[in-house]
């Protein structure tokens, strides 16, 4: 990706000198400007992530381009210690100086989970942490990490790391065939590519991070452009006029993704073919030209001065950017000018970088001349930022002795109560409350049922009761078709087959009576039978229907049934802004900022629930709201652990209530 800086300068020279291609420079210039606008926030840069995607493109082509030049004599050790020195010596001064300043800037309860992440970071795993703490519905917020951006470089480093053995495993399957090793390769790649990209799209219709993470995942970007290095396009594009269009067919795909893609597209998916195909097309319209052919105006234009600088800076700009804008926006405000500043300010820092750290290691004899060497150093830098990390978690590993530090760490808790049995049909489920009892309650929900397990099950036990409980996060019990990216990656037919199964539970087990806890935050996702999108007035008539029915079906049944609204929920993450404010009463909002969202399908649900008539519920609104605030402590604890799902603390507080509820419900049996 980013690391290819100069690349074209620098390929193997056996075969022929490369012509040097200021292009690749000015189109990693387009990639990272739209980058910096999308982490910065800039009007008109919603889809600027793609530049992501332009840098794979732009390093599989590259390095495909330089091992197609070794073809059988790829040495491996020399290719790998080429991308240490290109790689380790800046992101380790990164690593190493961010986790220094995130020791004074950060909240003392984030510091060890960062410098985790400084560790992935620096032995290029972080793409694979972040997926694993982005699944389930009580993960990280990882978008508040200072490392988050060095995902890229994981997935990168993962392909220098698997992409030569590729190539030397063709070499040595072909040794006695030498002329059939670039066929090989061709359809190595390609199944690759068509491999990666089937994977892709599945995982991103289930809505699952690794899709967006993984290396599996990401793999036919790079096979793409394995495939362009490998094929001659000269033939095909010929004369400027051919040039041209090729190149601004590319420009105008690019642009289109970066201006209409957002955080709601699916992404990577069939989206991400967008960028990806046209940075293809810029990168063929530049192919092949000598002294003697003319270039198209725009591999003119991105061969200019100014934009091959900053394509050279790339590199250490993309390093720099992000930490700083975390550190900047954790120090101030999370606003646009804060972000923009920090943005400029990494600029500077990233010249010096290039300058000082980057070049003078990359190119320095002693390393070049000796393989060893650049390994030890590379071993030698990595180390400093590990023994860093841990001096940084050591040195911050107890909370300052403060209420507010205590009450942070205590809102992260999350208690689960599940004593697995198995129903006559093997269907498996779990218990809570007086598990010696005959009198069955069922417990169903989203993750906004399952913080209330722990508080129900205390409850049942003092009423006498068996708590029965089957809890998805993501999927609603009622009847409703939920886009696989709001269901934690669950598709709809695996939504539809556990309330299948619940159904078939209730109906051998028989409880006295059925609780409800669902979140009523589905909005903007659910889809009619088509699995179409549905205007925000046809969504909350479906929620209507759907909870409407889901009741009167159990109360038919002869059960009792009773609902535990939801609680109000937030834009932003109240416990990040105590941590940053360190002012409980300096981040809470009022009462209709807590209430705006998820307002239409509340209010649908509310309609459903007097339609039926007799159903005992539990407004936490109420509970937890007053006239004009909806605070954020409650009984001396923080009340939420998140944006939208309440704290242990919370949940307990309130077990009376929910006591009352259980046995309404078995009075309404």
């Amino acid at each position: 990706m980013l690391s290819t800086i100069d690349e074209t300068a620098q390929v193997h020279q056996v075969v022929r000198p490369p012509r040097f291609r200021g292009d690749i420079d000015g189109l990693r210039a387009i990639a990272i400007v739209l980058i910096i606008g999308f982490h910065v926030e800039l009007p008109g840069f919603a889809g600027g992530f793609v530049g992501v995607d332009v840098f794979f493109v732009i390093s599989g082509y590259l390095i495909t381009r330089n091992l197609l030049r070794e073809e059988r004599r790829v040495e491996l050790m020399r290719f790998w210690a080429k991308r240490i020195r290109r790689l380790v010596p800046a992101l380790s001064l990164m690593v190493l100086v961010t986790l220094l300043a995130a020791a004074v800037i950060l909240p003392a309860i984030d510091i060890a989970q960062v410098a985790k992440e400084g560790v992935a970071a620096a032995v290029y795993v972080s793409n694979i942490l972040f997926a694993r703490a982005s699944e389930g519905y009580f993960a990280a917020d990882v978008t508040q990490s200072p490392f988050l951006h060095t995902w890229s470089l994981g997935v990168e480093e993962q392909f220098y790391l698997v992409w030569p053995l590729l190539f030397a495993g063709c070499a040595l399957a072909v040794r006695r065939r030498e002329h059939l090793l670039r066929p090989v390769l061709l359809m190595g790649f390609t199944i690759i590519l068509i491999g990666s990209f089937a994977l892709n799209v599945m995982l991103t219709d289930r809505g699952s991070p690794w899709a967006f993470f993984g290396l599996p995942t990401r793999a036919w970007q790079f096979a793409a452009a394995g495939l362009l290095a490998a094929i001659s396009t000269t033939r095909v594009v010929r004369g400027v006029a051919a040039r041209t269009a090729c190149a601004l067919s590319g420009l105008a795909m690019i642009g289109f993704a970066a201006l209409t893609f957002d955080w709601d597209t699916p992404y990577p998916g069939t989206a991400a073919l967008v960028p990806v195909v046209g940075t293809v097309l810029l990168i063929v319209a530049g192919e092949g030209l000598d002294a003697t052919t003319s270039r198209s105006p725009v591999s003119s234009a991105l061969s200019t001065a100014p934009l091959q600088w900053i394509g050279r800076v790339s590199y250490s700009w993309y390093l720099w950017h992000w930490p700083l804008i975390i550190l900047m926006i954790t120090a101030f405000d999370d606003r646009v000018r804060y972000r923009a500043i920090a943005a400029a300010a990494s600029l500077p820092i990233a010249y010096a970088t290039y300058r000082l750290v980057e070049n003078p290691i990359r190119f320095r004899s002693r390393f070049t001349r000796s393989t060893p060497r650049t390994f030890a150093m590379g071993a030698v830098a990595t180390t400093v930022v590990l023994a860093a990390a841990a001096g940084v978690a050591y040195s911050r590993s107890d909370p300052p002795d403060s209420s507010l530090d205590g009450k942070l760490e205590a809102s992260r808790e999350v208690v689960k109560v599940c004593d697995r049995r198995r129903s006559p049909s093997g269907i498996q489920y779990c218990t809570a409350g007086d598990l010696s009892s005959s009198t069955v309650v069922m417990f169903t929900g989203d993750s906004h049922g399952l913080v209330w397990v722990d508080a129900m099950g205390r409850a049942a036990n003092e009423l006498g009761v068996l708590l029965v409980h089957r809890i998805y996060p993501g999927c609603p019990p009622i009847e409703v078709t939920v886009k696989p990216e709001r269901a934690g990656g669950l598709t709809p037919a695996e939504c539809e087959s556990k309330r299948a199964i619940d159904q078939q539970l209730i109906a051998e087990l028989q409880p006295r009576a059925v609780i409800l806890a669902q979140s009523d935050g589905y909005s903007g996702f659910l889809t009619d039978s088509s699995s179409q999108d549905a205007d925000p007035e046809t969504q909350a008539e479906m929620w209507a229907d759907a909870y409407r029915a889901f009741l009167i079906e159990l109360r038919q049944a002869g059960m009792g049934v009773a609902v535990l609204r939801d609680n109000p929920r937030f834009s932003s993450n109240p416990t990040t802004c105590i941590a940053r404010e360190r002012s409980v009463e300096a981040c809470t909002s009022t009462r209709a900022e807590a209430l705006k969202i998820g307002s239409d399908l509340r209010a649908a649900g509310r309609a459903a629930i007097d339609a039926v008539g007799r159903v005992p519920t539990v407004e936490l609104i109420d509970l937890l709201c007053d006239e004009s605030t909806c605070p954020l402590e409650m009984n001396d604890a923080l009340v939420y652990m998140d944006t939208d799902h309440l704290a242990h603390a919370t949940t307990i507080h309130l077990q009376p209530r929910i006591r009352q509820l259980l046995q309404d419900a078995l009075a309404a049996s």
